[in-house]
């Protein structure tokens, strides 16, 4: 993936999980482990926004309100968010980008739940594929979290 001039290979979020990263310190994680990453979500858990994205995908448009919008080309992420999901590899020639726009707060309370024991189905809103090109857009100015470099 090329963001800018940059090229990545892992990952790349807007949103919700941008925020648990800038908020998560390294003494966090040195003393908790990944462990901080949850802490940190739900404490950020109940300041989550709708933001509304177009996303475009190999020419096509795609519209919605989400917390998240992820452009997966590497699995270990993709399995934590979405558990039982599509498979998605580096090397299989196209991207993978999932906006998390679960509309019912406590739904988001099961998806978290289900998501740690791996199995959050129905709740999951589908993952799109790109084989050349993906652009977002938001309205407001959110963060961004590259991982992969």
């Amino acid at each position: 993936m090329k963001i800018g001039k940059q090229v990545f290979v892992l990952n790349a979020s807007v949103g919700y999980s941008p925020i648990i990263m800038r908020s998560t310190t390294t003494a966090q994680k040195n003393r908790f482990g990944n462990l901080a990453y949850l802490v940190n979500a739900i404490v950020h858990l109940f300041r989550l926004r709708f933001h509304g994205f177009e996303i475009t995908i190999d020419g096509k448009v795609h519209t919605g309100r989400a917390f998240e919008c992820v452009v997966f080309n590497a699995g270990a992420l993709a399995r934590t968010l979405y558990p039982k999901g599509p498979d998605v590899a580096v090397d299989d020639g196209h991207i993978d980008i999932w906006m998390l726009s679960i509309q019912k707060g406590f739904d988001y309370f099961r998806y978290l739940f289900y998501a740690l024991v791996g199995r959050p189905g129905k709740l999951l809103p589908p993952m799109l594929s790109a084989e050349r090109i993906v652009s977002i857009k938001s309205r407001t100015s959110m963060l961004v979290q590259v991982d992969g470099t």
